[in-house]
């Protein structure tokens, strides 16, 4: 992969406009800068790819806001089986690795939406 995008780079001449790299966490990702950074040097460029390699501040929102989630659920479950009671609102969320995309179901602002909610913040 490191190897296309460095073809890809020096096909448009880009590799001396990066500026800095927007990337998420995908261990695709963690791969391939390191990769990408040999085959820079290796071809005479001076640019220093883990100085510059920024997190996706929406990837970051998104993790948080499942692990908090997360624990509101665990939370929930607790308390059902202490109380055996039926909570009034109850969180449903899935795992990271169940979605397709981060923008197929607006799923930040439904979870923005469930905080919310449950901090009865309107």
């Amino acid at each position: 992969m490191a190897r296309k995008l460095l073809e890809v780079l020096e096909e448009y001449e880009l590799v001396v406009k990066i500026g800095w790299l927007v990337t998420d966490n995908a261990s695709s990702m963690i791969k391939t800068l390191p990769e990408l950074q040999n085959l820079l040097n290796e071809n005479g460029y001076e640019l220093l790819l883990d100085q510059r390699r920024v997190r996706c501040i929406y990837h970051v929102i998104q993790l948080i806001t499942m692990t908090f989630l997360s624990t509101l659920k665990l939370k929930n479950l607790e308390e059902d089986e202490e109380e055996e009671e039926v909570p009034e609102k109850t969180v449903i969320y899935r795992k990271t690795t169940d979605r397709r995309s981060l923008s197929d179901d607006n799923s930040l602002m439904q979870s923005i939406t469930k905080i919310r909610d449950l901090s009865g913040v309107n």
